[in-house]
């Protein structure tokens, strides 16, 4: 009844009240005699239930009471919501692993990597198949200076130019080449290069580290 009306509802003897007189946890067990409840609702506000105080006896609730009673409703509604945020942030998380799982295996399958350079921070992460085909350990740090050194004498300036024209240009930049690389293992193997992306300028321009 209290989640129908919507509002704090007060019975300070349900064996007298129309609509409790007969109820079974009047009747019988707990043998609920008064009651004062506030509605608790999600955050999309759908009511799903009421905070209330019971008593065994018949007692005289006050309207005085309810901004108390109401503060602990507003309370509980915050810990459902941060527990439904929670569980939704634990699914999307989910999700997003299954998917970097998937993507792994793609790059794996089909010995491709990808990388993500940040031009203003002067940074560089690598996928695990870049180091594969690098012939690195993925625990080992590689600076954007130390991804260009990779690249022949002949061939880095190649690498190096693009890089710098999508720093001056803030703009995507594309790279394709027949280049060549030493490997970590001090192999050097020629093949195809090409790599695409979007820059975002959040920062001052920085120069990517050149040897």
């Amino acid at each position: 009844m209290c989640i129908a009306r919507g509002g704090a509802m007060l019975v300070e003897d349900a064996r007298q009240h129309d609509l409790f007189s007969q109820n079974p946890l009047v009747i019988g067990e707990p043998n609920i005699r008064s009651y004062l409840g506030i509605p608790i609702a999600s955050e999309s506000g759908a009511l799903l239930g009421t905070l209330c105080v019971i008593d065994r006896q018949p007692r005289a609730f006050s309207r005085d009471q309810i901004p108390a009673l109401r503060v602990l409703a507003e309370l509980a509604e915050q810990c459902i919501t941060t527990h439904a945020r929670t569980l939704d942030l634990s699914r999307a998380n989910a999700s997003l692993r299954e998917l970097n799982r998937l993507f792994k295996q793609a790059e794996t399958a089909a010995n491709i990597g990808s990388w993500r350079v940040d031009l203003v921070h002067d940074t560089l992460r690598w996928s695990d198949q870049v180091y594969a085909i690098h012939g690195l350990d993925p625990a080992q740090p590689v600076t954007v200076e130390d991804a260009i050194g990779f690249y022949t004498p002949e061939d880095r300036g190649i690498v190096q130019q693009a890089l710098l024209d999508a720093l001056d240009r803030g703009e995507p930049f594309q790279f394709e080449a027949n280049v060549r690389v030493r490997r970590g293992d001090g192999e050097t193997r020629r093949g195809a290069r090409s790599a695409s992306g979007s820059m975002s300028m959040t920062g001052p321009k920085a120069s990517p580290g050149l040897p």
